[in-house]
């Protein structure tokens, strides 16, 4: 996925934790098969949700994600998870 094209949005911060959105520049699929051997959490036919060390990411089938739990200015991190899935 290393030509995937996103937009990063930092949605809020709370306690200590940042929130991000990425939305993929052109429409794409997942299923859970796709994450290999990272630890999916919870599966369902419109999302899954994988669990890192550092956060939760709500991935759904349109392609949308949610990255959930950073530490703050975390930006940088959040582009490593991204590249990751």
């Amino acid at each position: 996925m290393s030509d995937f094209q996103y937009e990063l949005i930092k949605i809020c911060s709370r306690a200590g934790k940042e929130y991000y959105h990425v939305y993929p520049q052109e429409p794409i699929g997942f299923s859970s098969p796709d994450f290999g051997n990272m630890n999916v959490i919870n599966s369902h036919a419109k999302f899954s949700v994988i669990s890192f060390p550092d956060c939760h990411v709500t991935v759904f089938a349109s392609g949308r994600m949610l990255i959930e739990n950073l530490p703050q200015n975390a930006e940088k991190r959040a582009r490593e998870i991204i590249k990751e899935i």
